[in-house]
């Protein structure tokens, strides 16, 4: 968000939370710091020097990074591939079905992302156990060969979709990447045509209201302090941000 919005400083409250809390979930402010390549990072403490009744109140919070909704979708997928199933179990060895719950694997991990693909597989394994092996509607298992059966539709499970996730937010870097050079082009085509200031100023507003998705204004230097040179229309700079600017400008920063 930040890199997309020209953000250049990040604010966070250091965290709280117990050590067993981010081993299990990670930290964010780590994620933060290593993703925020030349934006500033800024860690802050609430001036408490004694932060025990925050780290009493965090609880181990298992919440999933992505909507709950994806995972319903997935819980789903993997109980109509069961339904599926009881009916090819009767033409099909049981070891053959750990491909139609290979699908559903696949299905969430390309469509719903990494955590769901997790439970995916998860889930595949412990309905293929309950569904198809003997004895049927338990979970125990008379036939210890199924165990290998089951470690490898878990395992194949997570390899396609931590590979599935990377290589969807490679083509999602991808997208970004081809956007932005579709729009350099078009801002720099548009520019070679400008003959004065005012044409220049208005295809930076017009440029930048386009492709970020906000309105704008460019100050210029006049003769004691910055003026508007062009705004988008109805976007009026209010003292305070004007003050910001001022300082910027003056500050270089």
């Amino acid at each position: 968000f930040s890199r997309e919005h020209n953000i250049t400083k990040i604010i966070a409250g250091k965290p709280f939370r117990p050590r067993l809390v981010e081993l299990i979930r990670g930290s964010v402010i780590d994620q933060i710091i290593r993703g925020s390549g030349p934006i500033d990072v800024y860690v802050v403490s609430d001036g408490s020097s004694h932060p025990q009744g925050a780290s009493q109140k965090a609880k181990l919070d298992l919440t999933p990074h992505r909507p709950l909704w994806r995972y319903l979708v997935s819980l789903v997928l993997v109980g109509l591939v069961s339904l599926i199933g009881v009916p090819l179990s009767r033409f099909l060895d049981p070891t053959n079905l750990v491909m139609v719950y290979l699908l559903a694997v696949v299905f969430s991990a390309v469509y719903l992302g990494r955590g769901p693909a997790i439970l995916a597989s998860i889930l595949s394994v412990l309905c293929f156990d309950f569904f198809f092996i003997d004895p049927t509607l338990t979970f125990s298992v008379y036939d210890t060969q199924y165990l290998i059966t089951f470690a490898g539709l878990l395992l194949v499970g997570l390899i396609i979709s931590s590979s599935a996730a990377l290589l969807r937010d490679q083509v999602d870097a991808m997208r970004r990447k081809d956007q932005l050079t579709q729009a350099l082009l078009e801002y720099s085509r548009q520019l070679t045509g400008a003959i004065n200031l005012e044409q220049v100023l208005k295809i930076a507003v017009n440029s930048v209201s386009k492709n970020l998705k906000r309105e704008n204004v460019i100050l210029l230097p006049g003769s004691n302090s910055l003026e508007v040179g062009l705004s988008s229309p109805n976007f009026t700079v209010n003292a305070d941000e004007m003050a910001v600017a001022e300082w910027a400008y003056k500050h270089n920063q």
